[in-house]
């Protein structure tokens, strides 16, 4: 059995003494392991966050199978300088690692991990990353509906987010039940041309709302914590946060 894909590095770990496992997540056969035995040469092609051609072949589809795979791009020659980058690269990485089951495929979730790809090229990616947690959250099976207030439907004045239903409130319909209620971050509220400018504090708030969501409905039902490279990059984004305010 065989099949082509297109697909991301996520991880590796030696198997012998000669061979690689490596888990990719592909375009349409989702998250997937395979066995490669790599080169002196092709070493670096096979780096985390590597954006591949890829085939996957075994006798039977329930084997470990083999991977043969070509190079299309890399993201590290631009981030390799850039500590917070870099941290966001191994966070999306593990978290697809951890959260995404064998060959189930997402192609939502693909595509959001592949503009966050391009951000990390383009040293762009912080609108990206927020978004690709956002679709991993939704491909874990629960969705952010941040458009309109829950309780009244207006789209304006909106303040808080529900943590059970993950639905926005006004601030007049939330302010009676403020202290239950979590915040929303200013990044929800801009459009989507704007996005991508957000400063590092209105980043590390909008991955502290999804990371509650996370850690409450994808991660904790399956007795899983969340991923020490995730928890790295909130440090250190935080850090710089605590900088800027003392500066």
């Amino acid at each position: 059995m065989q099949w082509h894909d297109k697909g991301i590095i996520l991880s590796m770990r030696r198997h012998g003494e000669k061979a690689l496992i490596l888990n990719l997540f592909t375009e349409n056969h989702g998250r997937h392991s395979g066995v490669i035995k790599p080169s002196r040469k092709n070493q670096g092609d096979y780096e985390i966050g590597t954006y591949v051609r890829c085939q996957w072949h075994a006798r039977l589809e329930q084997h470990l199978g083999y991977w043969a795979l070509e190079r299309i791009s890399s993201p590290l020659a631009a981030i390799i300088n850039d500590s917070e980058a870099l941290c966001a690269l191994t966070a999306s990485t593990s978290l697809l690692d951890v959260l995404m089951p064998l060959n189930e495929s997402h192609e939502q979730l693909f595509s959001a991990f592949l503009k966050l790809h391009l951000g990390f090229k383009e040293r762009n990616w912080h609108g990206a990353y927020i978004e690709f947690e956002r679709a991993l959250l939704e491909a874990a099976g629960f969705k952010l509906d941040l458009k309109h207030c829950a309780a009244t439907g207006q789209k304006d004045d909106l303040a808080y987010v529900s943590p059970k239903s993950g639905r926005a409130v006004s601030f007049e319909a939330g302010k009676p039940y403020e202290k239950k209620l979590l915040r929303l971050p200013v990044y929800f509220l801009k459009s989507k041309t704007v996005q991508n400018a957000l400063s590092i504090l209105e980043l590390v708030e909008a991955l502290e709302l999804i990371e509650y969501f996370l850690e409450r409905y994808a991660l904790e039902i399956h007795g899983l914590k969340m991923p020490m490279a995730r928890q790295r990059l909130k440090k250190v984004l935080a850090e710089r946060v605590e900088h800027q305010r003392l500066a």
